[in-house]
């Protein structure tokens, strides 16, 4: 099936999905979700998105990259209508990304050092900004009464 097949196929599956589903397709696509509240605009990031791909890798590879987002968005349809008759889904929503990292073990690699990276940088800058943080402004001490004095230490 050529590329183009396969991305009418894809959107079609979009098409389908609910907010929540396709907000599913973004943290799978790794697609920033922030401000995005319309059907419409999900679809058009993730379309975007495919089109980057396409444009920028290797046909197999973006051909590829096509047919496991569309796995993925076909998938989230079934486990939805399973879970909406069983009451169950995290099961096959587990199985279904423990497949594609299976398939895919370079993105769970990548996944961990970026979570790693995310947080050695939220310490830096948090360790960083603590030396900035005006702990005793200089109008701290105006609610005490002339002749008291406020013990105050503080430990780094």
């Amino acid at each position: 099936m050529d590329i183009e097949q396969l991305q009418d196929r894809l959107s079609a599956a979009l098409l389908q999905l609910r907010l929540d589903q396709l907000h599913e397709v973004c943290v799978y696509e790794k697609l920033s979700v922030e401000g995005q509240s319309k059907r419409h605009s999900l679809i058009r990031l993730i379309s975007e998105a495919v089109e980057n791909v396409i444009d920028t890798e290797d046909e197999d590879v973006a051909r590829q990259h096509v047919k496991d987002l569309l796995e993925f968005s076909s998938g989230i349809t079934q486990r939805s209508d399973r879970t909406i008759h069983d009451g169950g889904g995290d099961a096959d929503r587990n199985s279904a990304e423990l497949a594609h990292l299976k398939k895919h073990p370079e993105k769970g690699k990548e996944d961990a050092v970026g979570v790693r990276n995310r947080v050695e940088v939220t310490s830096v800058i948090i360790v960083s900004n603590v030396g900035k943080v005006d702990i005793f402004p200089e109008d701290a001490g105006d609610h005490l009464q002339e002749g008291q004095k406020e013990d105050t230490q503080l430990a780094v």
